[in-house]
């Protein structure tokens, strides 16, 4: 917000400064809002100095004289939420298992280590089970889907039924903060 105490005086605003395209300014008479004109993210900083601090000058004049104010705006990080891409169908013969790989199931989060995010079952299987090591699991962490069938720790599933029978689980998965629900499989 600027004033100036000559009366009916038309202000005009400006933006400079190292990250000025970065900005825009929005409102009329003596009031503008300062925002980003596209939405920054932490992960990926567009700020001439990759360091997330965005700085630029609003100037305001009244044709005559001006007055300056250098802001520097930090943006910070926030936990977003994992992201998973599923294949959502896999195949077994009746009596036999298949681990479910990192191919089945490929999940990023942007905060988080690989291998770190937690599923967690919240619906099924009827017709099998999710083993690690023989035994039975409902929660497992990524880094436990291994692509090889032969790797003893991998996630398996195992199913129980008939051939012909087909059976589905849901997932969860969550990076301990956010958590992403329904990931459907279906056997």
């Amino acid at each position: 917000t600027a004033a100036d105490p000559d009366a009916g005086t038309t202000l005009s605003f400006t933006l400079s400064g190292a990250d000025a395209a970065k900005f825009q300014l929005a409102g009329t008479g003596n009031s503008r809002t300062l925002s980003f004109v596209t939405t920054p993210n932490f992960e990926a900083p567009t700020d001439e100095g990759r360091n997330n601090v965005y700085d630029v000058t609003v100037a305001v004049s009244d044709g005559a004289l001006s007055a300056a104010q250098p802001i520097a705006v930090t943006v910070t990080n926030v936990n977003e939420a994992p992201s998973v891409t599923l294949n959502r169908t896999i195949t077994v013969n009746s009596g036999q298992s298949v681990a479910l790989s990192n191919a089945l199931l490929l999940a990023t989060d942007p905060e988080q280590s690989a291998g770190s995010l937690t599923y967690t079952v919240t619906t099924g299987p009827t017709h099998g089970t999710l083993t690690k090591n023989s035994a039975a699991v409902t929660t497992f962490k990524q880094s436990d889907l291994k692509a090889s069938d032969t790797t003893s720790n991998a996630i398996r599933y195992t199913t129980t039924g008939i051939a012909g029978q087909t059976d589905s689980f849901v997932l969860s998965l969550s990076d301990g903060t956010n958590t992403v629900t329904n990931i459907t499989v279906n056997v």
